[in-house]
């Protein structure tokens, strides 16, 4: 027969309630950590860029690949936060670049007379001057190789 103090139930009952606290917290963190991982592959798909390799630049243990359980500590949603930040930033940047290319295209074929044919080339441009910067997501439809080639 074990010996217990009128105490220890109320240890025990806490232990539980705080164990349940922390795995509550440590599943908060998980979806915090896959939104923040879903943003920026989503946003990276947008702008053209290689999503695992800004991933793994935040943490290696992010990367799937890695077969390693994610570090989910408060730096790591702070710099995760921050690259969907920087990402969102560049975005807009985009859009409002290839927004005004778009603009200059269309009032130079105006001026020119330009057919709908030769228009067409570039109707994924002129078709940004109709959405919002967070309607435009279509993968690679901000890649700095469409800006160059609008550009240029």
């Amino acid at each position: 027969m074990v010996l217990r103090s009128p105490n220890s139930k109320c240890t025990l009952v806490y232990m539980i309630v705080k164990l349940l606290l922390s795995s509550h917290q440590k599943n908060d963190r998980l979806q915090q950590v896959e939104m923040y991982i879903d943003t920026i592959r989503n946003l990276s798909a947008t702008l053209g860029m290689e999503s695992s390799m800004i991933i793994t630049k935040v943490h290696p243990t992010l990367n799937e690949l890695c077969g390693i359980s994610k570090n989910i500590s408060d730096t790591i949603l702070a710099k995760l936060n921050s690259t969907v930040e920087t990402l969102k930033e560049d975005k807009q940047k985009r859009t409002e670049k290839l927004y005004h290319l778009g603009k200059a295209l269309t009032n130079l074929w105006n001026l020119m007379d330009t057919s709908y044919g030769d228009r067409r080339q570039f109707f994924h441009v002129t078709n940004l001057l109709r959405k919002s910067s967070s309607e435009v997501s279509d993968p690679g439809c901000l890649a700095q190789n469409i800006i160059q080639e609008v550009s240029q």
